[in-house]
């Protein structure tokens, strides 16, 4: 485990992050940020680092670049290499579901009146895909038998709210079972599914 100071890539003025993991380059890669020193230690030891510089906290882990962070960091953070093996599930997200996840962050922080930590919302959000996910040859089964005469893919997109790749996934299982066919471009419930249009 180690703490490191990450600098955001904006030169010298860029803020520095704080933090502690087991994983410190993938945290770099999702931080865009460049390691500039690292010392042994974990969540203690961070507490402590952060309360020790206080007085430059600008949200949550992240400091401005003080002198007295900069000498801390070049006297006591460079003879530490942080360990380099990498996590086994690497996720991939794209800018606004970060920027989303952070206002839900604060947002859950606001309405508990207490510290809401971002690994949590991530979890939440990648659970609340999943669940989705779970949900979809269902939810398109039951878009598709309430109308007689089937539905496009575009329209079960409008309907169920999922992107045309998982609507295609979703039919081809749903096909699968003998639950839907595809007449052209309507997609149909099979005999004894389909109910009146109401």
């Amino acid at each position: 485990m180690s703490v490191y100071f990450a600098q955001r890539k904006r030169g010298r003025n860029g803020r520095i992050k704080i933090g502690h993991s087991r994983i410190v380059f993938d945290r770099l890669q999702i931080l865009r940020s460049k390691l500039i020193g690292a010392i042994s230690g974990g969540r203690e030891v961070e507490k402590k680092i952060h309360a020790r510089f206080t007085h430059l906290r600008v949200d949550g882990e992240w400091f401005l670049p003080g002198e007295d962070l900069l000498e801390f960091i070049r006297t006591k953070a460079q003879n530490h290499v942080p360990d380099q093996k990498s996590s086994r599930v690497q996720l991939r997200f794209s800018p606004k579901t970060w920027r989303y996840a952070r206002e839900l962050q604060r947002k859950l922080q606001k309405d508990s009146g207490s510290e809401v930590s971002f690994s949590s919302v991530v979890i939440r959000l990648i659970e609340r895909s999943l669940d989705h996910e779970d949900r979809g040859p269902s939810a398109i089964l039951s878009a598709v038998t309430q109308y007689r005469n089937g539905l496009t893919r575009k329209q079960l997109v409008a309907v169920t709210g999922y992107r045309l790749p998982s609507i295609g996934m979703h039919i081809r299982q749903l096909h699968a079972d003998g639950l839907v066919e595809q007449v052209g471009e309507v997609v149909l419930a099979t005999a004894g599914n389909a109910t009146e249009r109401p």
